[in-house]
């Protein structure tokens, strides 16, 4: 029986308006994708997010920027920046002249008081890597970024022109669908860094005249002109490295380039190979104290701690609670509290106001790793507290009896043992680290009748 014509007249109106409605999906999946591109860039690394926020900024008055290689980002990226610092962190596959780009965008529509670049010895010798991965690490962080006419040409004129062609518009649209997990590309604004007098403990190695190559040679003339240009106050820094990685003499330096100021890390300290885990990039517990020589020695790049404790409970798997009771050799927190890599936690804490009569209470536990009980002992202010045994890395709590309250201000609060444990070097575990005490919580108890806010 043949089809009538209504029938026919309807399939072709619904499959009309199924066309219509795909080209508008299509439509609107193009324009969403095309804002996306415009309103937040790549969404592949950290550092698209970066570059693309840098370029998006206008009539921003910073007291400083900083930009780095992956050694201080490792380092830097959880601190808190100062007030009008505004952190750049990136990696070293950007070399020196992807660096110089992504300052020249700032620059552009916003200025800066100071400019401070980190970086490893080697980015001053290296130019952006042609045959890393097949050259997809400098297309990755350079290429593919940095793409406007003026940036390329500055790439041609630098011997840095993209090995590998540059993806059109439509692909770079699709790319911006990836999954983001960088909630916060600039920093993760987790903990403060304390600026604290410490004596200077040289580096002795010699320092050599750095012979750079014609990139870096140019990179650092365009940066010169431009901080003159932009009345920018740029400096570089030689980060530290582990013993027996070769360090440039950064005051030579100078006086090839006298528009910038070179800063030398080594000058100021030196660490222990121990302290690179992958013979690069600091553990926690240095890389922490790095900051703190930036902080004293280069600017007050970090906020600095103004966080006073009231007595209320603190535990230590948070890292909110490095900002009440800080130290320079806690590593990461745990999910149930934090180590030391030190035999004596140190922990500095300020009071908001007197506490009344009452006890101390300090959760901690030991690395056990033998049979016999590791002895832990507590001390305020220099004074023994408390002390027990921990068997078998137990919590144990030690309560420190404090029948005249504590006044407010700054104190000191140590949790020692007699010595760390490696637990790789005794087969027990993966653990390379030195571990010390580790501290669990703090909480301060009144006496009965007494609360926290009362004042002797």
């Amino acid at each position: 029986m043949p089809p009538n014509s209504s029938t026919s007249s309807s399939r072709r109106r619904r499959g009309l308006v199924a066309l219509v409605l795909f080209g508008a999906s299509l439509a609107a999946l193009f324009a969403a994708s095309a804002w996306r591109l415009e309103a937040h860039g790549l969404a592949r690394t950290r550092e698209d997010r970066i570059a693309h926020a840098v370029a998006s900024m206008r009539g921003v008055e910073a007291e400083a920027i900083v930009l780095s290689d992956s050694v201080t980002t490792s380092a830097a990226y959880p601190a808190r920046p100062a007030p009008g610092v505004y952190m750049m962190l990136t990696n070293g596959y950007l070399r020196l002249l992807g660096q110089y780009l992504l300052f020249r965008r700032f620059v552009e529509h916003n200025h800066a008081r100071r400019m401070f670049l980190f970086i490893l010895p080697a980015e001053l010798i290296a130019d952006i890597p042609d045959d890393t991965g097949g050259g997809l690490a400098r297309y990755t962080y350079v290429d593919s970024v940095f793409t406007r006419p003026d940036e390329r040409r500055i790439l041609d004129a630098a011997g840095a022109h993209p090995k590998r062609e540059i993806e059109s518009r439509f692909e770079r649209m699709l790319k911006t669908w990836y999954p983001d997990h960088q909630a916060k590309p600039f920093s993760l604004d987790l903990f403060r860094v304390d600026r604290v007098a410490e004596p200077l403990d040289p580096d002795p190695t010699p320092r050599k005249r750095v012979m750079l190559t014609a990139q870096s040679r140019y990179t650092l003339e365009r940066f010169q002109e431009s901080c003159a240009e932009h009345r920018v106050e740029c400096t570089i820094v030689q980060v530290p490295t582990r013993p027996g990685v070769e360090r440039f003499d950064m005051a030579e330096l100078h006086t090839r380039f006298p528009g910038l100021r070179f800063v030398d890390m080594h000058d100021f300290v030196h660490y222990p190979a121990s302290a690179f885990p992958d013979g690069v990039h600091p553990d926690p517990v240095m890389g922490r104290r790095y900051l703190r020589r930036i902080q004293a020695h280069v600017a007050p790049l970090f906020a600095e701690s103004d966080s006073a404790w009231d007595g209320s409970a603190v535990a230590f798997h948070d890292p909110a609670s490095l900002a009440l009771f800080s130290a320079d050799s806690f590593h990461d927190p745990e999910s149930w509290g934090v180590w030391s890599s030190e035999a004596s936690l140190s922990m500095r804490f300020r009071l908001a106001r007197d506490l009344p009569p009452g006890v101390l209470e300090v959760a901690v536990r030991a690395p056990q790793v033998t049979p016999e009980p590791m002895q832990i002992a507590c001390l305020l202010d220099g004074q023994p507290m408390a002390s027990a045994a921990s068997e078998g890395m137990e919590t144990r709590t030690l309560s420190l009896a404090l029948p005249a309250g504590l006044p407010a201000g700054s104190h000191r609060l140590e949790v020692r043992i007699p010595r760390t444990v490696n637990p790789r070097a005794l087969g027990i575990s993966p653990d390379s680290r030195e571990l010390g005490p580790g501290i669990v919580s703090i909480a301060y108890q009144p006496r009965a009748g007494q609360s926290p806010g009362h004042s002797q």
